[in-house]
């Protein structure tokens, strides 16, 4: 009769954790019983796991790169670079809502263009970089000038693991978007994951490769 009740309270406290927040009270004093021990074991890791993720924004901020600083893409290494600052990969994701992901210029630059609802949920990388790297990355991208730097929601698509604790479903994240461009950038072909040595054979053209005139050739593509 004792295990019925046990096990009576046991399956009220798995139905309260499945179906209510975590700042939920649960009037339960059982000790020693199927009862804390679920609390101990589960919901509390939920609530310790929170916590932990909470505190990795004090160490640094997430940045969710599309483009050519994604894993085996041709700037990679320029967001590893300890030089620059720190730079840790936390997990894949796609941005929530939609966004047109275009190639353009004869550098085949990939840009993601400020028109939500176009294009697809772009698939990228999440990295957590300290404030070095982000104002490195600021100048590498032209923030604000070029592109702008905003807060986006990012849905993780892994179950990464960060300093051995699970991800929330969604993250914010710092994008780069470029919310002033011309109009017939539309136009353009949509990407959902981009990849320089893709089928679209247009290969990103690596700055150093480019002529001192580059910019000038660049900016056409912006809104004056």
């Amino acid at each position: 009769m004792l295990f019925r009740l046990f096990n009576t309270v046991y399956n009220q406290i798995v139905a309260c954790h499945n179906t209510m927040p975590l700042r939920c009270c649960l009037p339960v004093t059982v000790k020693g019983s199927l009862a804390t021990w679920y609390m101990t074991e589960h919901i509390g890791r939920r609530i310790n796991s929170a916590s932990n993720f909470h505190t990795m924004g004090s160490k640094g901020e997430l940045i969710f790169c599309y483009g050519t600083l994604k894993k085996g893409q041709p700037n990679n290494k320029i967001i590893i670079d300890e030089t620059t600052g720190h730079a840790k990969f936390i997990c894949q994701g796609r941005i929530k809502h939609k966004y047109p992901l275009i190639i353009a210029s004869q550098y085949n630059i990939p840009f993601l263009l400020y028109a939500e609802g176009k294009g697809y949920n772009v698939q990228g990388d999440v990295y957590e970089v300290d404030e070095q790297k982000r104002d490195f990355l600021d100048d590498f991208e032209g923030h604000p000038t070029y592109y702008e730097r905003m807060l986006t929601e990012i849905v993780v698509d892994e179950e990464n693991a960060y300093d051995g604790e699970k991800l929330p479903k969604t993250l914010m994240c710092w994008v780069y978007f470029l919310k002033d461009f011309n109009q017939d950038m539309l136009d353009l072909q949509f990407y959902q994951n981009y990849d320089s040595f893709g089928s679209h054979g247009q290969r990103y053209v690596e700055r150093y490769l480019r002529p001192q005139s580059a910019d000038e050739t660049i900016k056409k593509y912006v809104k004056c």
